[in-house]
């Protein structure tokens, strides 16, 4: 896969249902993709007016992708998927369950699965070790906090 022949990255589109509706409608609304290039540029780019030009839309987002749904998916019946942060899973598996989306990475967890499966480890991959860690820190403190409360209440039952 090459980028801007194959694939885009936009960036982040400032304004939420207002620029994605802005920019289903006419695609040439954004003018750098974010690296800074000229997206009309772009070969990907190349004849597309509207989001209805494009064969599959995947957005990443620490919020809601409610937003593409009504603005993208909907109206305009285009393939969509979604990379979400993990608490914004329950909010997006409604409309993965009801075909709304066609794919959903929820998480780093997910990230790093899919770099795995396709090969091609990153970032995602590098991180989980730091989750792993950090998961482990917080069910180590659970633990010595709950030894602590029961020490306390058993000098409390051998004083009385």
């Amino acid at each position: 896969m090459k980028y801007g022949t194959d694939f885009a990255n936009l960036g982040y589109l400032a304004g939420d249902e207002n620029a994605i509706r802005l920019f289903a409608v006419d695609s040439q609304t954004i003018t750098t993709d974010s690296r800074g290039n000229k997206v009309a540029d772009l070969p990907i780019m190349k004849d597309k007016k509207t989001v209805k030009d494009f064969a599959f839309v995947h957005q990443f987002t620490s919020g809601d992708p409610a937003l593409w749904i009504r603005q993208v998916v909907d109206p305009m019946g285009i393939k969509f998927a979604a990379g979400v942060v993990t608490v914004s899973v329950p909010s997006a598996m409604p409309y993965y369950n009801s075909g709304q989306m066609v794919g959903l990475l929820g998480g780093l967890r997910s990230a790093a699965e899919y770099e795995l499966l396709i090969g091609k480890p990153g970032r995602p991959v590098a991180m989980m070790d730091a989750q792993s860690m950090a998961h482990l820190s917080i069910i180590g403190f659970i633990f010595l906090g709950n030894v602590g409360h029961f020490l306390s209440k058993r000098n409390e039952a051998k004083a009385s």
